[in-house]
């Protein structure tokens, strides 16, 4: 891929695209890609990446905090006993 290239795929922000180039040349031989099936297909996959990088981008920016085990509260403490203090062996609350 030649430096020109490079510049228009970065300003074109599709950054997976420079980074698979070769894969996708590679994939088209080996597969035999008609042209127009060698741009359907990168073009799918750009798609695609750019698809997961905006859903992993706005998760991020979110802020969403750690998903916390059913059985544990924030501080640690252990919410549901199995038999140890209700003497009952079910999924009762231990309060402390």
């Amino acid at each position: 891929m030649n430096a020109e290239l490079i510049k228009t795929l970065k300003y074109l922000r599709m950054s997976n695209l420079i980074a698979r180039w070769d894969e996708y040349l590679a994939a088209a031989e080996k597969g035999n890609f008609s042209p127009v099936r060698l741009l359907t297909h990168v073009l799918k996959e750009e798609y695609q990446a750019k698809r997961l990088n905006a859903r992993e981008r706005r998760l991020k920016q979110a802020k969403i905090p750690e998903i916390l085990v059913m059985e544990m509260d924030p501080c640690g403490k252990k919410l549901f006993g199995h038999g140890s203090r209700d003497g009952g062996g079910g999924r009762s609350p231990i309060l402390t």
